[in-house]
């Protein structure tokens, strides 16, 4: 689908408002459930590919921050249907211009000439029937695409291979995305990582064409293979535009339709959504749980300094968002709640700052605040994680470091505390005692599907009101909630 010259009203207007306006519309005709104006695509995706860099990058997170995911988070079959019609006009845009010259060529030869052959394509693959045991039993290796968030791949790409290696004994697993996957999927047996960068908040360009990298790293796979002894498994990631752009032949390939609604199923976890399609897709077995390995290293060391904390209550908390302030609670929130569950002796409280300088600066804040209140507090780096103990028995250590060393360190502790992002299904998965505040949802089905889910059951969920009913007595109740959440685990 070619480009057409870009209008000249879009060119001079405000790229803001431009890109906010025309989002605001095709998400309204989506709300009214509307037939999508995908002109208005076009539109955006002018200004994503435009020279301005200011005007490309405010298309841009219209495009995927507001429209794919907003329509991706209705967790809809209307949704996925109307995400996989965007996606393809992106792609066919793209591939109009030099910078997606590759993206064209390799999509011509897989036979995909025009948006409604990616669209035609994708149906095909959420049609695919069951794989009969004759065909898993030929299978030597399955790929997997990362969902390329660490939370994600634990909630889902993670029970997806635990199923696979169980369906199918004789195959390696391959995982190709982002360098966490070593981290939280350490030593996980018969699996491998295919190294695959992808830039969350790279250009149009970025985004799109890393599939045919992957493509690529695919094909090297299949060497040596005969036809149908490589299966690829597509976990509905971002690496291949949800499951739109093909890895190999729609024999070879099953698509995970996380965002599917469910009759019947309406509190349905993304764990559990998972199962129940492999039970469909390749035979009912015992269902799994997320799950988590880390590296020895950072076992060792989280296990020695919680050793160190004598007879404290050790709790972790993270106050990341991955980037969505939607899931905060307002101020005073964070500090109400630190304050208040130091009102209880004994507790030492391991502040996660995260690896951006903003939760670095939120964390100082809140030390300094502890500090103003005559509270003991400290700064512990993962590199001395291994040869530092507990500084004091009662107050706030910040920390910084990796996922592995984070993730060990929620698995030592008494318990953990966090909104909706990845520590939350990692503490989860290791069975540690949780509170999540879940605020931000876009609707029930969202938080249904990202409840965090463990074997063990031992996660309280706060299911927090719209930002509009916030008041000060709310933010408070909802601090001493918490806290008395844990005073219940120590007793």
């Amino acid at each position: 689908m070619p480009l057409d010259p870009m209008s000249q009203h879009i060119s001079q207007a405000d790229p803001g408002s431009t890109a906010t306006g025309l989002t605001a519309s095709f998400m309204a005709g989506f709300h009214q459930r509307a037939d999508s104006d995908l002109g208005l695509i076009d539109q955006l995706c002018r200004l994503a590919l435009s020279d301005s860099a200011e005007q490309a990058d405010l298309a841009l997170h219209e495009l995927y921050g507001t429209i794919v995911e907003g329509v991706s988070n209705d967790f809809s079959s209307r949704g996925m249907q109307v995400c996989a019609r965007v996606l393809a006009r992106m792609v066919c845009c793209l591939g109009a211009t030099p910078a997606g010259r590759a993206l064209h060529g390799l999509l011509r030869t897989l036979g995909l000439r025009n948006e409604g052959d990616l669209v035609t394509g994708y149906h095909r693959l959420l049609a695919a029937p069951p794989l009969s045991r004759t065909a898993m039993a030929k299978i030597r290796r399955i790929l997997l695409p990362s969902r390329v968030t660490i939370g994600a791949d634990v909630v889902i790409t993670g029970v997806l291979a635990q199923r696979l290696a169980r369906a199918m004994p004789r195959a390696e697993i391959l995982i190709a995305g982002p360098a966490h996957i070593p981290r939280i999927f350490h030593a996980m047996p018969r699996l491998r990582h295919l190294p695959l960068a992808y830039d969350r908040h790279g250009s149009m360009a970025n985004r799109i064409t890393v599939w045919t990298d992957l493509h690529r790293l695919a094909a090297r796979e299949q060497e040596g293979l005969a036809a149908r002894e490589l299966l690829v498994v597509d976990t509905d990631s971002r690496l291949t535009q949800l499951g739109l752009l093909p890895l190999a032949g729609p024999g070879a390939t099953r698509l995970f339709p996380s965002r599917e609604d469910v009759a019947g199923r309406t509190a349905t976890t993304l764990p559990e959504l998972a199962n129940l399609w492999c039970d469909h897709m390749f035979g009912p077995d015992q269902h799994v749980w997320p799950m988590v390995a880390f590296a020895p290293q950072h076992l060792m060391a989280a296990r020695r300094y919680a050793a160190g904390r004598d007879n404290a209550f050790l709790l972790v908390i993270s106050l990341g968002v991955g980037n969505n302030e939607a899931k905060r609670i307002p101020e005073p929130f964070e500090e109400e709640l630190i304050l208040t569950l130091l009102e209880d002796r004994n507790t030492l409280i391991l502040l996660d700052s995260g690896t951006q300088d903003a939760g670095r600066r939120r964390v100082e804040a809140l030390l300094a605040t502890c500090r103003s209140r005559g509270l003991a507090t400290a700064f512990l780096h993962e590199e001395d994680l291994a040869t530092r103990q507990p500084p004091f028995p009662h107050g706030v250590v910040g920390f910084r470091g990796s996922i592995g060393a984070l993730g060990a360190l929620i698995g030592e502790a008494d318990g953990f505390f966090g909104y909706d992002s990845c520590p939350q299904h990692i503490a989860a998965a290791l069975d540690t005692p949780s509170v999540i505040a879940f605020a931000g949802a876009p609707n029930p089905r969202f938080e249904a599907r990202w409840r965090s889910q463990g074997r063990a059951g031992r996660t309280f969920t706060i299911a927090a009101p719209p930002d509009a009913m916030w008041t000060d007595d709310l933010i408070q109740a909802l601090a001493m909630q918490v806290a008395q959440h844990f005073r219940w685990l120590r007793a």
